[in-house]
């Protein structure tokens, strides 16, 4: 039986998976900065992947619940580079790629023209550039720092009000110095953790750690429903995505990915919840049959309809954020909503 029990043969393969994880990224090499910031040139993108990393995965603290036939769990997760299968790329590789706080930061000035906002966005200029060289490994978990800057300009009233400008603004950046994380405190501004360390990465904080408690079915009251998951932190759906379909993609459907209810065949639909993506509601079907090490295997793949064009297939609705009015084309999402920035 597959029952999972802390005395099931099968309990250590649960709580670490045998079969290599792997995760894979493909970075974008921006090979003509110069030109797009001087001549308003069309961005020459070079496709540099991919960077392979082991995901290690491990399930402690269990809280068992037999009467439910579910258990409870946290799961570390651990990235290990593998250079051998990066095609001989590195960590330490410099890629030139567009400037997150920067793109971020424009959304937030763009339509601001009072004196503070131009002369806060002068002194951003000052400190970055929209495309920078960093390493791969930075980019993605290492995180590279960012400037300092001073927004402090409370001294400034007597020149803001020979420029005829509303003063007001100025007094209010006092203490506006230091690093992002400094000046979003002094602005009574909530500071995401990701940036106490005054760093950006896209995977931050995000390597060695667990993603919140899951509760799944140990298969005690039947194999239909084994490692389903029963709620992620807490609850057994999330709240990120509103408008058109809402509810179909706030769901928390299926397992985490590792294993699945025995019996499967080619009409099945396996569905998988990620936390990285915001809970997506992923899921595979069938694509073709196989062999790995000589067992023969059915291979299934997210098709299309998964990630496709919101216009094209409604259920994806939901992902246009704020509303539809601004969704994005097939195989693109805006994780803004959960990740709590322009993601």
């Amino acid at each position: 039986m597959l029952v999972i029990r802390e005395d099931a043969a099968t309990f250590e393969a649960f709580v670490t998976p045998p079969i290599p994880i792997y995760m894979q990224f493909w970075l974008f090499n921006v090979s003509n900065p110069e030109e797009i910031r001087y001549t308003g040139a069309k961005p020459i993108l070079q496709e540099i992947g991919p960077y392979t990393y082991e995901e290690v995965r491990e399930k402690y603290s269990f809280e068992w619940s037999p009467e439910l036939g579910t258990v409870s769990y946290l799961q570390n997760k651990s990235y290990i580079f593998r250079e051998d299968l990066s095609n001989g790329l590195k960590e330490s590789d410099f890629v030139t790629s567009v400037n997150v706080l920067m793109v971020i930061a424009s959304r937030l000035f763009a339509h601001r023209t009072d004196l503070v906002s131009r002369t806060i966005w002068t002194q951003m200029e000052k400190a970055m550039d929209l495309f920078e060289p960093h390493r791969a490994g930075e980019i993605l978990f290492y995180g590279y720092q960012l400037p300092r800057f001073d927004f402090d300009y409370s001294g400034l009233d007597e020149i803001c009000e020979k420029l005829g400008q509303d003063c007001g603004m100025l007094n209010a950046t006092n203490g506006f110095s230091g690093t992002i994380a400094d000046i979003l405190a002094a602005g009574g501004v909530d500071v995401p953790q990701k940036l106490e360390d005054n760093a950006l990465g896209f995977l931050l904080g995000v390597n060695n750690t667990n993603d919140k408690r899951y509760e799944v079915r140990t298969g005690e009251q039947g194999m239909d429903d084994f490692l389903r998951i029963v709620t992620w932190n807490g609850t057994d759906s999330l709240n990120y995505w509103q408008g058109p379909e809402a509810h179909y993609c706030n769901m928390i459907n299926g397992s985490d990915g590792t294993q699945y209810p025995p019996r499967l065949s080619r009409q099945s639909i396996l569905r998988l919840y990620t936390s990285e993506l915001c809970s997506v509601s992923l899921y595979l079907t069938y694509e073709s049959d196989g062999y790995v090490h000589g067992i023969p295997v059915y291979r299934f793949v997210p098709p299309r309809e998964v990630l496709e064009d919101p216009l094209v297939n409604h259920d994806n609705l939901c992902y246009c954020v704020p509303d539809t009015s601004y969704c994005l084309g097939a195989g693109m999402l805006n994780l803004e909503t959960c990740l709590g920035a322009c993601v």
